[in-house]
């Protein structure tokens, strides 16, 4: 398959939907109970081996999470996108202060806008994260809308005309 075709690029995103689906489930159900706490009580918990068998069982859902994560830089860099990194900021603070253009018109350098619109949107998206995951549902609500968008982004690759189809 080639990168940019529209049904590999919709192929990924419901791939990487489908894995944050099934942690946004996992987190629903219970099933891993102590996804998306901050800490354990161990005092509670009578078997020291049993904490360690459930703390091992967070793992699944962060998992599933990681290989989605893999999935959307492996987008971006197909997409051309390679200035915006979608998982680590420090890397885009690094590029966008180091960027010779730093200072040029906003019309000139489209790669250093892009890197601080991302920088805007992990902002904004930390603090409605933290917001949605303290009063709507807790991590659950908050995967089930990345999920909802990644499969959006799907669809939208399946219904975007291509170049040839728009010039005609």
């Amino acid at each position: 398959m080639r990168p940019l075709r529209k049904s590999t690029l919709a192929a990924s995103f419901l791939i990487q939907a489908a894995f944050v689906f099934a942690a946004a489930a996992l987190a629903q159900t219970r099933a891993v109970a102590e996804f998306g706490q901050s800490s354990l009580d161990t005092d509670s918990v009578p078997n020291a081996e049993l904490v360690a068998a459930e703390s091992i069982a967070v793992l699944a859902p962060i998992m599933l999470l990681a290989f989605q994560f893999g999935g959307q830089i492996v987008m971006s860099r197909a997409l051309g996108f390679n200035e915006v990194p979608t998982s680590v900021l420090t890397s885009l603070y690094c590029d966008l202060w180091s960027d010779p253009k730093l200072f040029d018109p906003w019309s000139r350098n489209p790669k250093r806008n892009r890197r601080l619109k991302a920088i805007v949107l992990f902002f904004v998206g930390g603090i409605a994260g933290g917001w949605l995951q303290r009063t709507a549902g807790g991590m659950s609500c908050v995967l089930w809308i990345a999920g909802s968008v990644k499969l959006a982004m799907a669809v939208g690759w399946t219904t975007w005309k291509s170049k040839q189809a728009a010039k005609s």
